[in-house]
């Protein structure tokens, strides 16, 4: 062909060339390889096992296993039991953790693994005489005694994390399920999933698994997030399971601390049970009790044993006083509330009650601290007002009480029924009607406190006292009109005080419906004739 260069001798070269470039180049490239992996194993001190380790991490990772499972797995194949292994080990997890292949979690699991079952002294030892020298003992140092610090707190049953005030591992796992299920709530409801129940087997179980305060208070917040899924009553039962676990957890603090440490402890140690707990448990109960009454489906002996257990709980955390619903449904479960003369509140089945009526429906109770609570004492108390408050009709019995009260005074208040009287004179010596008036208004208040059941027109006592006030006023009335008379200047007492060494008489004067009398008298007639004017005045008033 007419201009045509044969030219396969000229690519043939060209292309030998650029083969020889190419080897050339790849030769660079191991060289700078090799040059990099030198310079790495200087820095790092890698012997061949421990790039061998390297190696093998990168393989089974590679091949799908995870970070922790290649660690582990290579881990395995040095023998820390001696010096050049524990050099080898932590040269390998130096580089991969250098390389950001492992983090720092799988860094520390990987250390704890190794020093599982070790004398952590002697490892120390070990592991300092393997790092000496090398160019990052330091940084290997601190990294082999962080792991033994962790260990050793590990082994006091205690978590590292918990300690610094963090969520453990296991307890942020739990609440991660939560956050994970709560996040998905919306697709679960699209699916027919039962979200309550799902959220409550969550909730529990990340409670069940709290190691701290500060877990719960998540797991907390995380219920009241979802309290409308949940509704109150499951939201508030998951909250004092969550206060059940505090507790469990500070009980585990006092046990291993020496001495009492709190007040918790303390109430342990001498077998009280808190007012709190009493409470706690016997709403509880009632709470049982009530599911089980309004089941419908309950025998009558279940339901009377369900309510004596609820029944006892309840009184236990009243301070030993019968709630109101206790007493209400007490004979229609069987029972007789029974309440002895110390206040304690006992309940005892109506067949075995020493206070139960053959063929009564109602339970009759020893009443006496119900009627010391009125304030009526049980000693003096009549059969009938007993009656009345054993059959729980209180008001009635204060009633009938205040009744028997007014007819005592009533009957007290005969002439004939006084018996020998003492005169007292319990009113003193007024100066003007205010005077008088602010000690009336005081001993009415002192005395209806004193007689709650007496009302303020009865009463012998009362009368006479009263008779005695007006008997005062009105001499006091008198005084002060003699004084105005002799302008401002008091009258001699003439009539009422004779002169000592004399048999001179005095003059009583006595005004009946309008006409006075004289009796002339010595002074101790006098005296006997006052008195018998104060009680002739008591009589007259007792009777109007």
């Amino acid at each position: 062909m007419a201009g045509y260069k044969d030219r396969t001798e000229e690519l043939a070269r060209a292309d030998k060339m650029h083969a020889e470039i190419a080897k050339e180049a790849a030769a660079d490239r191991a060289r700078l390889a090799a040059s990099i992996q030198a310079a790495t194993d200087k820095q790092f001190e890698l012997s061949k096992a421990a790039r061998a380790g390297v190696a093998e991490f990168e393989k089974l990772t590679k091949e799908g296993a995870s970070s922790a499972e290649a660690i582990k797995k290579v881990g395995e194949s040095f023998d820390l039991g001696k010096i050049q292994g524990v050099k080898d080990f932590s040269a390998v997890l130096d580089k991969l953790s250098a390389d950001g292949k492992v983090s720092a979690t799988e860094f520390e699991a990987a250390w704890a693994q190794a020093l599982n079952g070790k004398d952590l002294a002697q490892f120390e030892v070990m592991a300092r005489a393997a790092f000496s020298g090398a160019a990052r003992e330091g940084e290997r140092v601190a990294q082999m005694m962080d792991a033994v610090v962790r260990e050793s707190v590990k082994r006091t049953g205690l978590d590292f994390d918990v300690l610094q005030g963090k969520i453990g591992a296991a307890s942020r796992s739990a609440i991660n399920d939560v956050d994970a299920l709560i996040g998905g709530l919306d697709k679960l409801q699209e699916q027919g999933v039962d979200t309550g129940r799902a959220l409550t087997a969550s909730l529990s179980k990340a409670i069940a698994s709290a190691d701290s305060e500060k877990a719960l208070e998540a797991i907390r917040a995380k219920i009241e997030q979802v309290r409308a899924q949940l509704g109150d009553k499951i939201a508030d039962g998951l909250l004092d399971q969550a206060k059940d676990k505090a507790n469990a957890l500070k009980d585990a603090l006092d046990a291993a601390t020496p001495g009492i440490t709190s007040v918790r402890e303390a109430m342990k140690t001498l077998g009280i049970t808190s007012d709190e707990s009493l409470k706690k448990t016997a709403a509880t109960a009632k709470d049982a009790y009530d599911t089980l009454a309004s089941s419908g489906t309950a025998s009558a002996r279940e339901l009377g044993a369900a309510f004596k257990k609820a029944a006892e709980d309840a009184i236990a955390a009243n301070n030993g006083v019968a709630p109101s619903w206790v007493e209400s449904q007490a004979a229609a479960r069987g029972y007789a509330v029974e309440v002895d003369a110390a206040g304690k509140t006992t309940l005892r089945a109506m067949g075995e009650s020493k206070t139960a009526v053959a063929g009564v429906g109602t339970a009759v109770r020893d009443v006496s601290a119900s009627l010391k609570q009125m304030g009526i004492d049980a000693a003096t108390a009549s059969q009938e007002v007993k009656d009345l408050a054993a059959a729980g009709q209180m008001l009635a019995a204060a009633e009938q009480a205040r009744r028997d009260a007014y007819n005592k005074d009533l009957e007290a208040s005969k002439f004939m029924n006084r018996g020998n009287m003492t005169p007292v004179d319990a009113v003193p010596t007024f100066n003007t009607r205010a005077e008088a008036d602010a000690w009336k208004a005081a001993w009415d208040a002192q005395y209806a406190k004193d007689n709650p059941f007496t009302t303020k027109t009865d009463g012998f006592g009362r009368q006479t006292t009263l008779a005695e006030w007006n008997a005062e006023v009105s001499a006091m009335e008198n005084r002060n009109a003699m004084k105005s008379a002799n302008g401002g200047t008091s009258p001699a007492l003439t009539n009422t005080s004779p002169t000592p060494g004399t048999t001179t008489g005095t003059t009583v004067n006595i005004t009946v419906e309008g006409t006075r009398r004289s009796i002339n008298t010595d002074a101790a007639g006098a005296r006997d004739l006052q008195e018998l004017i104060r009680q002739l005045t008591a009589a007259k008033g007792a009777a109007i």
